[in-house]
């Protein structure tokens, strides 16, 4: 009984309390009210903008890529210059700060046998890059490999003492990495006093371009198309054909007309005691004024008499055996 009535009294306590609190809170209702709006509204922006980050994270990275991917150098560089300013402070823009760096490392150290001026241009370039990202990199591997790249620009400048110190920092970041175990090597490469006068006749030298030419930086500024149209054909011109030709040989002039062609010589054979004595000369053909066409005697020669006739004197017409 006892129980039951001081179980009842703790729940009039309470039940007192409550009403007294409600009534204390009263007057901040309104307010409260409004703190619960305010804070949904900033929840629902927050969301917004956590979804718009993601969206700009993921077009950055879309872009990045195909960057990258891009064959021709210059349009490389200048894409992923696009990147880096556009969507500075993310991480696809670090990557490519630290690409365009890597690009401009490498290309630097080729030029310096080339181009030396353009070369250290690039050099310092990559520098600056790769301070850049470390201002941005938060992964202890990736601030490693930066310092090591920096070692390298330094140490292709000629400029060992900063060399040195950017690989001491890439080494206190991991002695037993990859990088690390790299940097010491480069440290006890730059110890020896030849390494170091081998930097310094390296910088002195100036490089020359082969033959004393370079190649022209715009191709579509060339000279014009040589000439290169052939003389013209000699019969064309007027001269006479061959004439002065290289492998022309001149051609026998042709037997005047009514003179016997030259035959190649008849092979002479023995006389026999049958032969007929010589022919008597052909016969001059008559004139044109005799009305008998010319050659027509020698088409159609007189038939021969059956009566001998004298032999003809030395020095007249050939036997013929002997006619070509």
């Amino acid at each position: 009984m006892k129980s039951a009535r001081r179980h009842e009294l703790q729940k009039n306590e309470l039940a007192d309390q409550l009403e007294k609190l409600l009534q204390s809170l009263g007057n901040y209702w309104k307010w409260i009210g409004v703190g619960v709006l305010a804070a949904g509204v900033v929840l629902v922006v927050a969301t917004l903008i956590v979804q718009r980050q993601r969206a700009a994270a993921g077009r950055a990275w879309a872009e990045y890529l195909a960057a990258s991917s891009t064959t021709n150098s210059l349009d490389r560089d200048l894409a992923l210059r696009d990147v880096a300013n556009v969507y500075a402070g993310t991480p696809a823009a670090l990557w490519a700060t630290i690409d365009q760096a890597d690009a401009n490392l490498n290309t630097g150290c080729q030029l310096l046998f080339r181009a030396k001026d353009e070369g250290q241009k690039l050099l310092r370039q990559a520098i600056t890059g790769y301070e850049l990202a470390l201002g941005q990199a938060k992964d202890p591997s990736l601030i490693q490999r930066l310092y090591y790249s920096i070692g390298q620009a330094h140490e292709a400048l000629g400029e060992l003492k900063q060399a040195r110190e950017a690989y001491e920092q890439a080494r206190a970041r991991g002695e037993k990495t990859a990088i690390g175990l790299l940097a010491k090597e480069k440290l006890d490469l730059l110890a020896r006093d030849d390494i170091e006068k081998f930097y310094d006749w390296f910088v002195a030298q100036r490089p020359v371009a082969a033959g004393g030419s370079t190649q022209p930086n715009n191709l579509l500024d060339l000279p014009a198309t040589p000439n290169i149209t052939l003389p013209s054909n000699p019969s064309e011109s007027g001269s006479p054909s061959g004439e002065n030709s290289p492998g022309a040989t001149e051609s026998p002039a042709s037997p005047p007309a009514g003179s016997p062609s030259e035959t190649p010589p008849v092979s002479e054979k023995p006389e026999t005691p049958s032969a007929a004595p010589n022919a008597p000369a052909t016969p001059n053909p008559p004139s044109s004024s005799e009305g008998a066409p010319r050659g027509a005697d020698a088409a159609n020669p007189p038939a021969a008499s059956s009566e001998p006739k004298e032999p003809l004197e030395p020095g007249g017409a050939e036997s013929k055996s002997e006619r070509p």
